[in-house]
């Protein structure tokens, strides 16, 4: 672009000012811009600063009290694929939850969902009752939790004791063998009731009619559930699968409560690993190297999983 005609798109904008039809016209054009313009003024100031921050970082040996920082270019990930034990059990752990998640809530969700649906007079109660543990802090029911698991006066251990199973009572959280079989049982707990409200939420947006077709046509219960309800589920069954893969990834202050990672490290998790070498051994550079890694297993799983859902559903 020329100068002449820069400097004639500027006094276009300029005299905009002085008139008001010009003004309104200058702020229409612009209005989109300003209405997200706080939005992505946020997106940069709190996502993408702090990315770019743990990117820089993760190249880096510090310990939050030398004024220098030690250039060690992709040595803090040669360490952690080659000599942190932790790290890599921390990631198999995250599988486990993820999957775990998937097999459990969603099956559970989906059952739940279809029975409060189908006897609505005492299902709006029930439908409260397994909802109210994903709304309670989650710090909350961590602690409930942990008491409950406790080896002595833990509820878990003393209906055990009360129904002749006592053989089967153990310290549930201070055992290597139980430990994250715990977690994840307080996990489910938490997040079936989000499964089943989602759940509902999509069978109710489905026509009626399509179900008293299916009735009139014969189907059964079950034949109306396997070749109806559950086909028009398949697009929800996805994104719960990703919000359960996302969310394995980022899993954090349940765990931190009730174990710390322990007994022996196995019940850690990216997050907690990453939060013990950052701020517990004050190696904030290594810390930001698992970010990264958490960052780009999380996205490129996500991503796979969403191209592969959109090319089934398109067929």
């Amino acid at each position: 672009m020329s100068r002449s005609s820069m400097r004639e798109k500027n006094s276009l904008v300029v005299s905009k000012f002085f008139t008001l039809k010009g003004l309104r016209e200058l702020l229409d054009s612009q209005a989109g811009f300003l209405m997200a313009l706080p939005a992505l003024v946020f997106a940069v100031l709190f996502v993408f600063y702090p990315l770019a921050q743990m990117f820089y970082l993760s190249l880096f040996r510090w310990n939050f009290v030398s004024p220098n920082m030690v250039f060690v270019g992709l040595d803090n990930f040669t360490r952690m694929f080659l000599n942190d034990q932790v790290y890599l059990r921390s990631l198999l752990n995250v599988i486990l939850l993820a999957g775990q998640s998937s097999a459990i809530q969603i099956p559970i969700g989906v059952a739940l969902a279809t029975i409060i649906l189908r006897y609505r007079r005492v299902g709006g109660l029930f439908w409260a009752i397994i909802f109210l543990p994903y709304v309670v802090s989650s710090v909350a029911v961590s602690l409930i939790w942990t008491w409950m698991y406790n080896p002595y006066f833990g509820s878990v251990n003393v209906f055990l004791r009360a129904v002749g199973l006592g053989f089967l009572a153990r310290p549930w959280l201070g055992d290597i063998n139980t430990a994250l079989i715990a977690i994840f049982g307080t996990v489910n707990w938490i997040y079936i009731g989000l499964t089943t409200t989602m759940t509902i939420a999509t069978l109710r947006s489905i026509p009626p009619s399509i179900f008293e077709s299916a009735r009139i046509d014969g189907l059964s219960g079950f034949q109306e559930f396997r070749k109806i309800t559950l086909p028009l589920l398949k697009e929800l069954i996805v994104v719960l699968v990703i919000i359960d893969i996302a969310g394995a990834f980022k899993f954090f202050d349940l765990i931190w409560v009730m174990t710390q990672g322990g007994p022996s490290d196995s019940t850690h998790v990216t997050t907690t690993w990453l939060y013990r070498a950052a701020f517990r051994a004050s190696e904030p550079g290594y810390g930001s190297a698992i970010g990264v890694t958490v960052f780009i297993f999380s996205f490129v799983i996500v991503q796979l999983l969403i191209k592969f859902t959109r090319s089934r559903l398109t067929r």
